[in-house]
């Protein structure tokens, strides 16, 4: 299925940011009836397009004294080895809610949560002992959160048939 077209789109939208709405409802909203709706929205599981669903929490209600700090991770070398023992410490890492390869002056960009600036503090000698081939990381604190949106913009970024 590499194709999708403008009522799969549709499903995949309100599924994004609505992930708790029924099929009939689902349904209702995209112009199908129940079974037919129901068929797409397991052939785009099937097929990939929808990974997972869940709740978006806010842990600003939950923890006052959390950051989120984005930290910019230089690997010794882009050798296969550094690189896997890298990512394999960072999959095993649930402070880390988000890893990018990226192009420029360092290797990675890696968002993570911590409890407040000790847990930040004894996370980051932690990473470099698990993973030899970090050299050098820099982190940023945020201050505020401007947005932090989770829902692609899928009618910019994706053409249907």
């Amino acid at each position: 299925m590499s194709l999708i077209d403008a009522i799969d789109l549709r499903i995949l939208s309100l599924l994004q940011n609505e992930g708790r709405l029924t099929n009939a409802r689902l349904a209702e909203r995209v112009g199908l009836s129940a079974s037919p709706c129901l068929a797409r929205t397991r052939r785009l599981e099937r097929h990939g397009f929808i990974l997972r669903y869940g709740a978006s929490i806010d842990i600003g209600r939950l923890s006052r004294q959390h950051i989120v700090v984005h930290t910019q991770v230089t690997l010794l070398d882009r050798r296969a080895a550094s690189i896997a023992a890298f990512e394999r410490v960072i999959k095993a890492t649930p402070e880390a809610l988000s890893c990018y390869l990226v192009g420029g002056d360092f290797d990675y960009l890696v968002k993570f949560v911590c409890s407040g600036m000790q847990h930040l503090a004894e996370l980051m000698p932690r990473l470099t002992e698990a993973c030899p081939a970090i050299v050098r990381y820099c982190s940023f604190v945020a201050i505020t959160c401007i947005k932090d949106e989770s829902a692609l913009p899928l009618s910019l970024l994706v053409e249907v048939a």
